[in-house]
């Protein structure tokens, strides 16, 4: 069960609308993001759930580390990486 599931929940789930404070905490828990992420993502996509939704996983995505490629050389490879334990 989602922490949300005792908040008010907004009557149009389609359209993130933050009027009052207990639709910032929804939202942010549904979207499992910060305030300022959320603000973020609505002032880039706008106030639609789905895009906003979108737009906030392309950025965690976006956001992961990038695993090293065995062509990598040591020479290349950032400090204190084992590639033998990436390639297990």
């Amino acid at each position: 069960m989602k922490r949300h599931d005792f908040l008010l929940q907004p009557l149009d789930r389609s359209r993130i609308e933050l009027i009052e404070d207990h639709e910032l905490q929804f939202w942010t828990c549904e979207l499992d993001c910060s305030a300022e992420h959320l603000l973020d993502a609505i002032e880039a996509v706008g106030v639609d759930a789905g895009a906003v939704g979108g737009y906030l996983a392309m950025r965690r995505d976006s956001a992961a580390p990038v695993l090293l490629t065995q062509r990598q050389t040591s020479a290349t490879r950032p400090l204190g990486v084992n590639a033998s334990r990436i390639w297990r």
